[in-house]
């Protein structure tokens, strides 16, 4: 592990969907490193530096989010996969391999599905694959889902960004989202909402919409369509979010070769953000176990 951190350099780069804004970081063989939710670069810039360490990282902000625009026609992760198979060859990237974590796990199966034959190895940390490992109950499931059908609207979205704009209303807010999700929210999160665009907001919402409806196997992704492809799972035991057993139970029915390594962390996403001594000193032996392919 390395003292200190290898650098980042920042790019632009106009794609057929969108004008996307990413970062590269490190030396050794290319890796995607996929958004969760609220994807600003900065936010994630120790985990890149992490990375980095073995991998030439890529991390890019999600369509809507910080500098990339929207997509015209609204967001999908089908559609994030499809753009991350234009940003490799943009870049001549011939082969790459795939790191998820939280909900960023069902972009990073989408571009399984869509870009298999391009993928080295699949890291997944902590992550969403199917609404079916949430630990939510089912009225927090359905209530979430009428929630999101109520906030596709244009008039209540403009309604919600009202909201989040308020000191004096933002609190709302910050109460249902640990209310129905369960999440530990760091102290950045009420600071994002002030100042959250409304086509941020929407991409937010559909990426819910897909968190608690998705179900790959329904697709037709079926355990006796296994990916061949080497994947790293990391996830703690005790995570309030998603269950464990059943994230694990997912990932070895669909891929032929699975490695896991488990936490006892009691949290889905640390409270506070973490540095980059912080990932070397909890993370460091996960990371470099990963065999590398040069």
């Amino acid at each position: 592990m390395k003292k200190n951190p290898p650098a980042i350099t920042y790019h632009h780069l106009q794609l057929p969907t969108t004008n996307l804004h990413y970062c590269r970081c490190g030396e050794g063989p290319p890796l995607i490193l996929v958004p969760a939710t609220l994807s600003e670069i900065h936010h994630w810039k120790d985990l890149v530096q992490f990375m980095g360490q073995r991998y030439t990282v890529y991390f890019f902000e999600l369509p809507g989010h910080g500098e990339s625009t929207a997509f015209v026609d609204g967001y999908s992760s089908k559609k994030v996969a499809t753009m991350v198979g234009d940003l490799t060859a943009a870049l001549g990237i011939e082969r790459f391999s795939v790191m998820g974590f939280s909900f960023g796990g069902i972009l990073s199966l989408r571009i399984v599905q869509q870009l298999e034959a391009k993928i080295d190895s699949l890291i997944l940390v902590s992550p969403c694959v199917s609404y079916r490992a949430l630990t939510y109950t089912k009225v927090q499931i359905s209530l979430v889902r009428i929630l999101d059908r109520i906030f596709k609207s244009t008039m209540m979205q403009r309604f919600v960004t009202w909201i989040a704009h308020h000191e004096a209303t933002v609190e709302i807010i910050v109460f249902l989202t640990r209310y129905l999700g369960n999440i530990r929210l760091d102290d950045t999160f009420r600071e994002r909402l002030l100042t959250l665009p409304m086509h941020t907001l929407d991409v937010l919402i559909n990426q819910i919409n897909e968190v608690v409806y998705q179900d790959f196997d329904a697709e037709g992704w079926t355990p006796e369509q296994k990916k061949n492809i080497s994947t790293y799972f990391a996830m703690s035991v005790n995570d309030p979010i998603l269950d464990f057993e059943t994230t694990r139970k997912w990932i070895e029915a669909h891929f032929t070769s699975c490695q896991t390594v488990s936490f006892d962390f009691p949290y889905h996403q640390p409270p506070v953000p973490l540095t980059f001594e912080d990932f070397n000193r909890d993370f460091g032996d996960f990371l470099f176990g990963i065999p590398i392919n040069t």
